[in-house]
């Protein structure tokens, strides 16, 4: 997964409430720092066991094979947890028809919305309010979410548009829609 989706910052506002994006807390950082660290030691284990194999070490390398799979494990772990934390923070206060997404790696993000669209659709809402933000803190300014929600959008046909009132905000019909 790489680096996290770099978020908004401060107070986000939505439905007439302040929404706090909890992709800047001190827990999530951690979890998301330990994934990154899990992931060096497992490329550093990665490199190792090539070196041993080519060396003829063939018992070494299969064990830090084995370590360099374990590291997989628990950096995949730590996101998960980050990524349930602020998904969870996030949206404690979120109406019916809403979802925020800051702090969410693409992939996690697009596993989410799926079943939320799925969930929504089922409810019988007519359309479901997506925060992915603007972008502004991302490198170069270039927005990661809200292109991967349009291209899930787009692939569902699911009709969406930017929100008038803030352009972070993806609003996504979902009357008549048969996803």
């Amino acid at each position: 997964m790489g680096h996290p989706v770099a978020v908004e910052r401060g107070p986000l506002l939505t439905h007439g409430h302040n929404d706090y994006n909890h992709a800047t807390d001190s827990e999530y950082h951690r979890l998301r720092d330990l994934a990154e660290r899990a992931y060096e030691r497992k490329q550093k284990l990665s490199h190792e066991s090539q070196a041993a194999y080519q060396s003829g070490q063939k018992a070494k390398a299969h064990e830090l094979s084995e370590k360099s799979k374990q590291e997989i494990a628990k950096a995949e772990d730590y996101n998960l947890q980050a990524a349930e934390y602020v998904f969870r923070q996030n949206n404690a206060d979120s109406a019916s028809d809403e979802i925020d997404l800051h702090g969410l790696y693409v992939k996690e993000a697009q596993w989410i919305l799926k079943k939320r669209i799925y969930a929504t659709i089922q409810q019988g809402d007519p359309q479901i309010r997506v925060i992915v933000g603007k972008g502004l803190h991302s490198p170069h300014g270039i927005a990661k979410l809200k292109p991967a929600v349009e291209e899930l959008c787009d692939e569902a046909r699911l009709k969406n548009y930017i929100d008038p009132h803030n352009a972070g905000v993806l609003i996504i019909e979902l009357k008549g829609s048969q996803v």
